[in-house]
């Protein structure tokens, strides 16, 4: 069975430098606190969690901290509010905001400055969306070109004349041009969009899917919380049989096999972008030494 490896995959620009800050705070300081879930990614948080690394989730709990303590913020970035008053508390606090999540935030104040209505294109839940709208002043959100149809998104769109467009940064290209297409469709006088995406999502998405058309099983490899780990797998799903894991563990030796009983011939692997080498190389292992 060969196994191979999309051209690009793991860890993002973002992810990298946020990580690589942590181990670089974790060996000067020993301790490092962090503000929310540095990474989607539980293997990552354990193992880090060994050398040092403590989880706060709860702003209460800055207070409690030694005078002294480090405290080192998520790649998605956290609320304004919470911002301020990290930074208010007197700790050290190092942002680990990724550069293409601050870009939204730079952007769509721009837009604002100008005297634009603020739409921002991404997953409402989603913590690098829940910041960014932490610094806009009354933003639409929209998800989906569905939620163009909504009443209260309508209404307010019927109103606007001018408007600026962001977008999420881990969004595909396809949902943000159905929406965006929606738009332009619409009695706006004036779009004024900024592109926000990162290319280190459509390199990956690119990568999986031209991966997935060339082997019989695709493997998916990330937290199962991981929004762009997700995206990948239903990408690769449209196209093959694929299975999204987090670690090793969660692999089962019957899916090497066809519905006639012989196994496979081509295993594709790629991952998220929280996704750390160690966990990718372990199941890589696993699959090389896989007797069918």
């Amino acid at each position: 069975m060969e196994v191979l490896l999309a051209d690009s995959y793991g860890f993002c620009y973002g992810v990298k430098r946020v990580v690589d800050k942590l181990n670089e705070l974790l060996d000067q300081h020993g301790n490092v606190y962090t503000y929310g879930q540095l990474i989607h990614n539980n293997q990552f948080t354990e193992r880090m969690t060994q050398r040092g690394m403590k989880l706060i989730n709860e702003l209460s709990e800055i207070e409690t901290l030694p005078k002294d303590a480090v405290v080192l913020t998520r790649a998605h970035g956290v609320l304004k509010d919470e911002m301020d008053s990290l930074q208010k508390s007197g700790r050290v606090i190092v942002d680990g905001t990724c550069p293409f999540v601050k870009a939204v935030h730079i952007k769509a104040s721009v837009l604002e400055n100008e005297g634009y209505t603020v739409l921002l294109i991404g997953d409402r839940n989603h913590p690098e969306v829940r910041s960014a709208l932490s610094y806009m002043n009354d933003p639409i959100i929209v998800e989906s070109p569905e939620d163009l149809n909504r009443p209260e998104i309508r209404d307010r769109l019927s109103q606007v004349k001018r408007l600026g467009v962001v977008m999420q940064t881990t969004q595909s290209a396809d949902n943000v041009s159905q929406i965006v297409k929606h738009l332009l469709d619409m009695s706006i006088d004036e779009i004024k969009l900024f592109n926000t995406r990162c290319n280190a999502t459509e390199e990956r998405q690119t990568a999986a899917q031209r991966l997935a058309h060339k082997v019989d099983v695709m493997l998916v490899i990330g937290g199962k919380h991981s929004a762009n780990t997700r995206r990948l797998y239903q990408l690769c799903s449209a196209i093959t049989r694929s299975y999204h894991i987090e670690t090793k563990d969660d692999i089962h030796k019957e899916w090497f096999y066809r519905e006639d009983g012989s196994p496979v011939e081509r295993v594709g692997i790629t991952a998220g972008a929280s996704t750390p080498d160690w966990v990718i190389r372990d199941v890589v292992d696993y699959l090389n030494a896989l007797q069918l």
